[in-house]
């Protein structure tokens, strides 16, 4: 009868750190993320959030940059992310 208790104890444990650990958290941010552009193929997206306001979609280089992160898509996500703190 002790075994199963304790038995009981450990699975109980294993289910409380698994659920502590690895369950995801939702996060919330003041700001949102543009969506440049998503995969249809993979699913895959390529997403700016710049509270620093590094760059603009009049940029010189802004096209070159969003079109360079939607060739990234086809492996996996890719982000632009600066912050102003």
């Amino acid at each position: 009868m002790r075994g199963k208790c304790i038995s009981s104890v450990k699975l109980t444990g294993f289910i409380l750190l698994f659920l502590l650990f690895f369950v995801p958290v939702s996060r919330v941010s003041a700001y949102t993320a543009e969506e440049i552009y998503c995969n249809d193929d993979t699913g895959y997206a390529a997403v700016i959030l710049d509270q620093a306001e590094l760059i603009s979609a009049t940029d010189e280089y802004y096209e070159q940059m969003t079109e360079e992160m939607r060739k990234i898509t086809a492996y996996g996500n890719v982000a632009f992310v600066s912050a102003d703190d």
